[in-house]
């Protein structure tokens, strides 16, 4: 038996006891790339960006150690009212190593700014 939750993707196999949770990113027409480096970052590692409504806007794995991007972070898109796909212009981001929050080293905030804008970040 399996059970599918609204707010992300959850499968409950009731007879096992194992619960798998994956929160899904929605694809907008609009987004800014993130690319950086740190010596934090292994290969296989986890980076996830969550705008200030807590919503899941980018997430990548890591291919290389020491450097991630370019990483799409979704914006919002206004023709939906009724629906908050990603950040918008001004939001701050909080990034996500491995589900531990990460702060840069290069910048005091990670602000969404506009479509189509490229952003290093180093942590």
């Amino acid at each position: 038996m399996k059970k599918i939750c609204i707010a992300s993707i959850c499968i409950v196999w009731f007879m096992t006891g194992i619960a798998i949770c994956e929160e899904r990113i929605h694809f907008t027409n609009r987004a800014i790339e993130l690319h950086g480096f740190s010596s934090q970052l292994n290969q296989g590692d986890i980076i996830s960006v969550y705008d200030s409504d807590n919503v899941l806007c980018g997430k990548c794995k890591v291919q290389i150690d020491g450097q991630y991007g370019l990483m799409s972070v979704y914006g919002d898109d206004p023709l939906t009212k009724d629906r908050d796909e990603g950040a918008e212009p001004g939001d701050n981001l909080s990034v996500y190593l491995n589900d531990q929050l990460i702060i840069p080293v290069n910048m005091n905030a990670i602000v969404w700014t506009q479509n189509g804008e490229h952003i290093q970040v180093d942590f």
